[in-house]
């Protein structure tokens, strides 16, 4: 999973209040690929289904806190009807995936909340990840772009929420065989307090 930040509004002509961005604001886009046993998968036969999920929102809190919520948004996107029996949680190792919070969240409370089942938590190297949400956010760009360069502006995050379904839609219509993306608008309030995993060992490093 992995984050990133988008200027409203994008327009096919803009204004001056809009161009000099006396009128423009930001917006969060976070992008995960869920990754999970079909119900027809077995261990002679794995069979793997993927699902990417772009969640849109006005909160724009690079915390572990929020992060931790948005992974659990992902979570309620599993499809197959077979139980996780394990979880394997990748991200890039910015502060609010790489922190004694997140540990806590993967470890005790996915854990708990999972009946107990053995989860992973990896990060990617610093500076040198690039993964398939690079990607989605490449083609959520090319979906944005072609929305504007269709004289379609993008004003409100709803308007983005909207162009981004139908523009992974016709995606998926020119080829049926294409990723599996799911959009999704999220502002509901950030929890107040969080779990934050506590280590006696002075040589434990994250």
């Amino acid at each position: 999973s992995s984050d990133l930040l988008e200027t409203l509004p994008q327009c096919f002509k803009a204004t001056g209040d809009q161009f000099f961005a006396q009128a423009r604001h930001e917006i969060s886009v976070w992008g995960a690929l869920l990754c999970e046993h079909s119900d027809t998968s077995t261990s002679e036969k794995p069979e793997i289904m993927q699902t990417y999920i772009v969640v849109v929102s006005k909160i724009l809190d690079h915390t572990a806190l929020r992060t931790n919520q948005l992974i659990r948004i992902a979570l309620k996107v599993k499809k197959s009807k077979k139980p996780w029996s394990s979880l394997v949680l990748i991200s890039d190792c910015g502060p609010h995936y790489r922190s004694m919070e997140s540990l806590a969240h993967g470890l005790v409370y996915l854990h708990n909340a999972y009946d107990r089942i053995p989860i992973e938590i990896h990060f990617g190297c610093e500076k040198h990840m690039k993964s398939s949400i690079d990607r989605l956010f490449g083609w959520t760009k090319a979906i944005l772009r072609r929305t504007v360069a269709g004289q379609k502006d993008l004003l409100e995050i709803e308007d983005v929420v909207t162009a981004l379904r139908a523009g992974f839609a016709h995606n998926k219509k020119d080829n049926p065989a294409g990723p599996n993306v799911v959009v999704g608008l999220d502002d509901s309030p950030v929890p107040p307090l969080s779990q934050i995993l506590s280590v006696k060992s002075k040589n434990f490093k994250i």
